[in-house]
């Protein structure tokens, strides 16, 4: 698919090219044209992907199509090739559908919600709005003008009228959604060992990312509107901020195959609607366990780690160590967190720390960094060093070098 889409793209950019060489199209709008472009790719694969996230990825892929009219609509409407009969700038309303667009994505990506259709009240106040823009809009002065600079004050205080209350929006949104996705980071160290390929924080990247370039395009309305000046024009940095978000959105969807269509790599062995099983559950729920029961479990648990290593296990999940213990996984994560004082994530990998450190004490051993955080059961490298480090204060290497001394 990653070659079908390589070769698609490719094609696509020579065509715009050739168009823009024959067209006299300026770059800005070649630019457009080739994400929009993209992005349309995108949100067709997006939406007849199957898998346990199919809701999610449809979501998304009305995102993506969202962002697609928008850069369609930019491209278009200052070139010398507009459609004469129906003015493009109503469209602009789009953008009051970003926020609600993303953060139902991010809703139905961590477990909480299953179906579209449930979502709608989030998106009436921004379908409101959308629908006073013919009443606001001035479309014969836009169309007169090819460029931002040149349009009069007032026009310019409209449209921060206008792009204010989406700035407002996505900025509101995004900042619910970096919320929601905290709750999810915290909730999957009660339940999985390793979560490099599960803990989204491309997502709470792309999330931040846009928080921030929402608060500073808000300001920069409201400066617009109150003041008369216009340091920037907004639509620019909306427009490269798109184009960007398009394509950060297909790197990712190649890089965390797992979470976008719903197939487990080997190391984790999930699928991304298997992340939270118990989410309307308390975090630990009071089990009434009786304290023989639970030094029961501590004892089984123990024999685990210990004697059988359980822990060496890449993507060693809480309902397999439930398993071997013959218990709930409820019961277990509250034993974990009662007698080691620790959730699961930690449990786990503070055993995978100690077998590491065992194994480079080993002065006759010429196993590589790389080797030993495989054989202790941990993910990637990374994971393994951020770890080590957390526990012992400095990196496998030095510890190495330390021990050697």
């Amino acid at each position: 698919m990653l070659a079908i889409v390589s070769v698609v793209t490719v094609m696509l950019g020579i065509e715009r090219l050739y168009i823009h060489m024959k067209l006299g199209l300026g770059l800005i709008e070649l630019a457009g044209i080739v994400a929009c472009s993209q992005a349309l790719i995108l949100a067709a694969q997006l939406w007849f992907s199957g898998g346990e996230n199919r809701r999610a990825n449809q979501a998304l892929a009305y995102y993506i199509l969202a962002q697609a009219v928008y850069l369609a609509m930019v491209s278009w409407a200052f070139s010398d090739y507009r459609p004469p009969v129906f003015s493009l700038y109503h469209l602009v309303g789009i953008i009051y559908l970003y926020g609600p667009l993303f953060y139902v994505y991010a809703h139905l990506l961590t477990g909480q919600g299953d179906r579209l259709a449930s979502y709608w009240r989030h998106f009436v106040v921004p379908l409101m709005l959308w629908a006073t823009l013919p009443i606001f809009q001035d479309t014969e002065i836009l169309q007169a003008h090819t460029s931002y600079q040149t349009l009069p004050v007032a026009v310019k205080k409209e449209l921060a009228m206008i792009s204010f209350p989406s700035h407002l929006l996505m900025l509101l949104y995004t900042l619910w959604t970096l919320e929601l996705l905290g709750d999810h980071r915290r909730r999957i160290r009660d339940h999985f060992s390793s979560l490099d390929k599960i803990n989204l924080m491309w997502l709470a990247a792309l999330a931040g990312l846009m928080g921030v370039m929402s608060g500073v395009l808000l300001f920069l309305d409201a400066v617009g509107m109150i003041a008369g000046r216009f340091f920037l024009p907004g639509t620019g940095i909306s427009f490269i901020v798109t184009i960007a978000t398009i394509n950060y959105i297909g790197v990712m969807s190649f890089r965390q195959p797992a979470i976008f269509h719903g197939r487990a790599p080997a190391d984790v062995d999930i699928s991304a609607g298997d992340i939270i099983e118990d989410a309307d559950m308390e975090k630990y729920q009071k089990s009434g366990l009786s304290e023989e029961r639970v030094d029961d479990l501590w004892a089984r648990l123990q024999k685990a780690m210990v004697e059988e290593q359980l822990f060496l296990r890449q993507g060693l999940k809480l309902d397999d160590l439930a398993k071997e213990a013959s218990t709930h996984s409820n019961y277990l994560s509250q034993v974990i967190n009662s007698r080691a004082g620790v959730n699961f994530y930690d449990f786990v990998n503070g055993h995978r720390v100690a077998f590491a450190e065992a194994l480079l004490k080993d002065g006759a051993s010429r196993r590589t960094i790389a080797d030993i955080a495989e054989a202790s059961g941990f993910a990637s490298l990374n994971a393994f060093n951020s770890h080590f480090k957390k526990r012992l204060g400095c990196t496998p290497s030095a510890y190495r070098k330390q021990a050697k001394v």
